[in-house]
């Protein structure tokens, strides 16, 4: 298992606010078949995740209205994969990263993409349950699904991307690496650099 760190304690039935002034947090991945994105607001202890989207043969357009439809007049703080400052899947030839803005997202974003590593090493760490910081609603099945079956390839630390199981994943991961990422310790142990796995 990739998510090794998720059981049931993650799974919580969290009531959600509806008060305008609390702003959402979207992981976004970019794509047609499906594009992804999870949905989830901040609280003292972490964040927790709400609301899952997937969308067959859309467009990022298209994505930010389904948010806003379901979620007016709130403030959103999108995580993107950092290929949208590039990538353009819609027919007017604008970059995703700006179609978000234009719907008036912030953006919260590197100018690369963490490494896949990184990116799960860092959500593992949200996970656990002697330092939780990420629980999702049961209401978000795929998500959950997701964590319960992705693995690696067989004999690789490479994720199996034909399992159908990667899309919610890397838009969550693209939010908790962000929030929540890792960090070195630069402190020398035994002549080398010590890579912290659940201290932020």
């Amino acid at each position: 298992m990739i998510y090794y760190a998720f059981g049931e304690h993650n799974i919580v039935d969290m009531p959600i606010t509806t008060d305008t002034r609390t702003p959402l947090h979207i992981g976004m991945d970019f794509n047609v078949d499906p594009g992804s994105a999870v949905i989830g607001f901040e609280h003292k202890h972490g964040i927790h995740i709400f609301d899952e989207l997937e969308i067959f043969g859309t467009d990022t357009g298209e994505m930010c209205r389904e948010i806003q439809q379901r979620y007016p007049n709130r403030r959103v703080f999108a995580y993107p994969d950092a290929s949208g400052a590039q990538r353009r899947t819609s027919s007017g030839g604008i970059t995703d990263h700006v179609i978000l803005k234009n719907h008036g997202f912030d953006l919260r974003v590197g100018s690369v993409n963490p490494s896949v590593k990184d990116r799960i090493a860092a959500v593992n760490s949200t996970l656990k349950k002697e330092n939780m910081r990420l629980t999702v609603s049961p209401k978000c099945v795929k998500l959950i699904n997701a964590f319960r079956k992705h693995t690696y390839k067989e004999g690789t630390r490479q994720p199996d991307k034909n399992s159908g199981l990667d899309h919610l994943l890397d838009s969550c991961g693209y939010l908790i690496n962000h929030l929540y990422p890792l960090k070195v310790n630069t402190q020398p142990v035994r002549g080398h650099i010590r890579r912290a796995t659940g201290h932020i």
